[in-house]
């Protein structure tokens, strides 16, 4: 994978049956605002199902993606978002592949 191409990061996760998915939501639009104020991002996008939810997030190449997924991990955010969802959530980091 090429550096200075768009990377895309999508994280399917589930919330615990316990969660308030009010709060999830809350959560997502202030994490959507801090993604705004980082140099690298692109887009955003979260989607959701009778048992999931998938966040699809844009950024500018590799080492953008790395930087801010790196800094959101030690936000407040980030934190009460971990404690919602089930801990078997899966993502994967990837570029598109032109075919």
């Amino acid at each position: 994978m090429s550096d200075n191409r768009e990377v895309v990061q999508i994280v399917i996760s589930k919330l615990k049956p316990a969660a308030s998915r009010e709060r999830f939501i809350e959560l997502t639009k202030e994490m959507k605002q801090w993604f705004l104020t980082q140099d690298g991002f692109i887009a955003y996008e979260v989607y959701e199902n009778k048992h999931n939810w998938a966040d699809k997030i844009v950024y500018e190449n590799n080492d953008a993606a790395d930087r801010i997924n790196h800094i959101f991990m030690k936000t407040k955010i980030a934190k009460e978002m971990l404690e919602l969802v089930e801990p078997d959530f899966s993502g994967f980091i990837g570029t598109n592949v032109d075919v």
